[in-house]
């Protein structure tokens, strides 16, 4: 998990590559505990994240709603995952 340089709401992110499609699962944590996990989303947005200096601006920009998304659910149940 790669911790934000400065957010109010997210506390940090990862990336993990499916295939060599150059897309992958984006999961972002976000400073109340809870993980949303992006589908498909290209490698290079991971890169831009990594680098932007507001990384709440660049979710909300390039990838919320634009990106099949689950929140992660841990706990009692295991880890799974809730289509939200």
């Amino acid at each position: 998990m790669i911790k934000t340089k400065s957010s109010s709401a997210i506390k940090g992110f990862s990336f993990t590559q499916n295939g060599n499609e150059g897309k992958g699962l984006l999961k972002v944590q976000f400073n109340n505990g809870v993980n949303y996990v992006y589908e498909n989303v290209p490698e290079k947005l991971f890169k831009t994240l990594k680098a932007c200096d507001s990384t709440g601006h660049a979710v909300v920009k390039h990838i919320k709603g634009k990106y099949k998304c689950y929140k992660e659910l841990w706990g009692y149940y295991g880890n799974k995952y809730r289509s939200v």
